[in-house]
């Protein structure tokens, strides 16, 4: 992804990098200890999309489902995209926490093993497709904050672009593709 910032203009990278990401901060972060998607990381990630290769495939990928590898560009930092995985349990939504079953599996000490969760709700307003990502506290020991706000226990609440999410001691701010191209091209 660091690349495409290198030979991409913001256009052309939100065409190819479409979507929702946490981009973060992990405290005492280390390769072994971090754990996020299908991705192995302690450092911020570049992301690549590519057909699964003859390997072993990671938990609920079925063949020719795309993967996310990892390149290591900052220490302490991360980014990942919001997915749902492929059958994985709760279809309607993104379960975020310590447990590797999770769609966003975050290894960390501050983290529950269901942490939180997010509903991507999907309508429509004429002719304009409007995405709303909800985000629910599931009773978790650290708790979830959104902009300083610590969130009530299955109370969801609706995050915006730009929005700084705590899980525990994680800190993430939720962007979009076009935030994600400002915020990479920062650290290049």
């Amino acid at each position: 992804m660091k690349d495409a910032i290198g030979f991409m203009g913001p256009r052309a990278f939100v065409g190819q990098y479409r979507g929702f990401y946490l981009l973060g901060e992990i405290p005492d972060a280390n390769e072994d200890d971090f754990v996020t998607g299908v991705i192995s990381i302690g450092k911020l990630a570049e992301i690549s999309r590519k057909k699964k290769a003859s390997t072993i495939p990671p938990p609920g990928y079925t063949e020719g489902d795309l993967i996310i590898e990892s390149k290591v560009l900052e220490f302490g930092r991360f980014v990942v995209e919001l997915k749902k995985h492929t059958n994985n349990a709760w279809a309607d939504w993104i379960s975020i926490g310590r447990a590797a079953n999770n769609d966003l599996a975050i290894k960390h000490t501050t983290i529950s093993k269901l942490h939180a969760r997010i509903h991507v709700e999907q309508t429509t307003d004429g002719a304009e497709s409007i995405t709303r990502h909800w985000l629910t506290d599931t009773d978790s020991t650290m708790g979830t904050v959104v902009n300083k706000k610590r969130l009530g226990s299955s109370t969801p609440r609706l995050i915006e672009l730009g929005d700084i999410i705590d899980f525990g001691d994680v800190e993430c701010v939720f962007v979009d593709a076009s935030r994600l191209f400002e915020e990479l091209t920062k650290l290049s």
